[in-house]
């Protein structure tokens, strides 16, 4: 009974924090524009450091119709986007680099479907070929595999002790 009480909590434990590695915090803008909140955190970091003067962040986004690319980026000034890049393997998804500005007009055209923050993403430190660990996500895959781990051996050598 003991065994499958505790094999039903790691099982909701996993399945909890699945849902939590998946989601990313999604908002909804008036003209129903779905977007990250990241990109507003990134804009105000931007904001509280004085000591950066950069004003852009990398963005990318969904149009609903790949046919629009033109109309929509063609509504912007080059204070509010820059480096753009389009791919013709996804000719939806557009990347760049955008203000506030820019940004805040990009989520009321209704041509979008979504918007994303355009994060790097490491596999190894270029320096000392160490994986990253500064992304919660994988801080707490770690955590977690290490915790099932650890209560599997502790499980193993009660049985052992019983016998």
């Amino acid at each position: 009974m003991r065994k499958k009480v505790l094999f039903g909590f790691l099982v909701v434990l996993v399945i909890i924090s699945m849902f939590g590695f998946v989601s990313a915090e999604m908002l909804i803008s008036e003209s129903g524009i779905e977007y990250e909140q990241r990109i507003l955190d990134e804009f105000t970091k931007l904001e509280m450091n004085e000591s950066i003067s950069e004003t852009w962040i990398k963005i990318f986004f969904r149009l609903k119709d790949a046919s629009d690319k033109e109309n929509v980026l063609s509504q912007f000034s080059e204070e509010e986007i820059k480096d753009i890049i389009s791919h013709d393997i996804s000719p939806e998804v557009v990347a760049l680099k955008t203000t506030k500005e820019g940004f805040e007009k990009l989520i009321q055209d209704t041509k979008i479907k979504e918007v994303y923050y355009n994060a790097p993403v490491y596999a190894y430190n270029n320096e000392d070929k160490f994986m990253r660990l500064n992304n919660p996500y994988i801080c707490w895959g770690i955590i977690l595999i290490f915790l099932i781990i650890l209560i599997l051996i502790i499980l193993k050598l009660k049985k052992k002790k019983r016998k």
